[in-house]
């Protein structure tokens, strides 16, 4: 604890309880579930879902607060260097973001293809799960972390706000905000962090990309998902342009890094398998207080 509180005061940081209370009643209760069910030895599916669920709320609790810190430090702006690099590659996220503006349904599907990727995100949690496939959840909770890890790499050298603060792209209402907070982030000597709500400040690379990308790694698996994932991607990497959230470059360092993500997160599973007993497979991000594994050890890890 002392370890994560010196660093929040030296950049001048204070969490308001009272934004993760909520989060965290429900964690307690999620984690007392489980912890009964367990004891009795009872329904192992319900076990490895509210697992899941337990997991996820960590996990995203966690990620807000790297991410916030990161921003504190003195490392300045690239937005410019970046859209000049779009140029350069012949994407130019301003003209995309416009065309689409200029037609409004387009405009209306871009958004509604952008906030997709919550409940697709949940779906690739769930499904595997119920598919006596908890192996392929276990592997995106490892890529999500790897993903996490990396990200604040990257922004301890790189961070920008989007294509609205130098391309002259109208900003939402949204996008003006988290402009105005990063700045706030900055400069202001003392800053009170809610954790319930904090802002977008990833740009590069694209969050959106990546946990697209993640999301249909893990469902494409099924087989006849397989070319609605693809699709799906494809449609979430060109909806962060014409929503003007994003420049062509973070796209492209997004698919990258996703891929590594979850690359890595493969592999990490198959070394933890062949350090496993024989005829057991280990899926450690879904491992019960008790230490058994009720379905992931029965998991084979191939597409259905």
């Amino acid at each position: 604890m002392l370890a994560c509180v010196l660093p929040l005061r030296w950049l001048g940081v204070d969490i308001a309880i009272s934004s993760v209370t909520t989060s965290v009643a429900f964690l307690a209760t999620t984690f007392g579930i489980l912890l009964v069910l367990v004891r009795l030895n009872r329904a192992p599916l319900v076990r490895l879902l509210l697992e899941i669920t337990a997991w996820s709320i960590l996990i995203g609790l966690l990620a807000n607060l790297p991410l916030a810190l990161v921003v504190r430090l003195p490392v300045p702006l690239v937005d410019r260097s970046v859209a000049l690099l779009d140029a350069r590659l012949g994407i130019h996220a301003a003209d995309w973001a416009r065309f689409a503006r200029r037609h409004p349904r387009i405009d209306w599907a871009s958004s509604l293809v952008y906030i997709s990727l919550r409940p697709a995100n949940m779906l690739a949690l769930y499904v595997p799960v119920l598919c006596r496939k908890a192996r392929w959840s276990s592997e995106l909770f490892v890529a999500l972390v790897l993903q996490l890890f990396a990200t604040v790499a990257i922004l301890l050298f790189v961070q920008g706000v989007g294509p609205w603060l130098v391309e002259g792209v109208d900003a939402s209402v949204r996008q003006a905000e988290i402009a105005e907070l990063m700045s706030r982030f900055k400069r202001a000597p003392h800053i009170l962090l809610d954790m319930g709500d904090v802002p977008g400040f990833v740009a590069f690379p694209s969050w959106h990309v990546m946990l697209a990308l993640l999301a249909a790694f893990t469902i494409g698996r099924i087989r006849v998902l397989c070319p609605i994932c693809i699709v799906w991607v494809a449609l979430i990497a060109v909806s962060t342009l014409t929503t003007g959230w994003h420049y062509g470059v973070d796209v492209i360092s997004g698919l990258a890094v996703g891929s590594l993500c979850m690359f890595a997160s493969r592999r990490l599973h198959r070394h933890w398998d062949d350090r496993a007993p024989s005829g057991i497979t280990t899926s450690p991000a879904l491992m019960t207080p008790s230490g058994s594994v009720p379905l992931a050890a029965r998991d084979s890890g191939h597409a259905v």
